[in-house]
């Protein structure tokens, strides 16, 4: 059996992408987050899409949970009085989606968190010693619970 060339199918399948073709897997796939405005700012906004139903969900954070994730302690959700939940070094706020209620994941590991704490502090919106005695009570009752 003679060998066929096939490029010409392998060209189009090259260029296809299908559904991950274009901006808008990456739109939906994407979370953006933006510093909260206010003097001073009450922490981020993260925009993200709930994947059960679609739907555009804000998530905001507040400083206090951005440095306790720095820390590497676990947060309480000021609104709902549920800590947040981690899972393989990250974690998440205890939300829910506005539209059909389903858990959102929002991972976000310290790292990310000290990035933010970082912008909060460099833009004025953050203060450095409210930050450094938050992670000092967090090491000390994190040591006191190791005794």
């Amino acid at each position: 059996m003679a060998e066929e060339d096939f490029q010409n199918d392998r060209d189009v399948i090259d260029n296809a992408q299908g559904v991950l073709a274009g901006d808008g897997f990456s739109e939906f796939e994407t979370i953006k987050e933006k510093m909260t405005p206010g003097n001073p700012s009450p922490g981020y906004t993260f925009a993200l899409h709930c994947v059960q139903c679609s739907a555009h969900n804000a998530v905001a954070v507040s400083w206090i949970e951005l440095v306790d994730v720095a820390a590497g302690a676990v947060p309480v959700d000021p609104d709902s009085g549920h800590r947040w939940i981690f899972h393989d070094k990250k974690a998440t706020p205890p939300i829910r989606c506005g539209q059909c209620q389903k858990q959102l994941f929002l991972y976000m590991t310290p790292d990310q968190c000290q990035r933010y704490v970082r912008s909060g502090i460099q833009a004025g919106a953050l203060d450095p010693n409210y930050v450094g005695q938050r992670t000092q009570l967090i090491r000390q009752q994190a040591g006191a619970y190791r005794r």
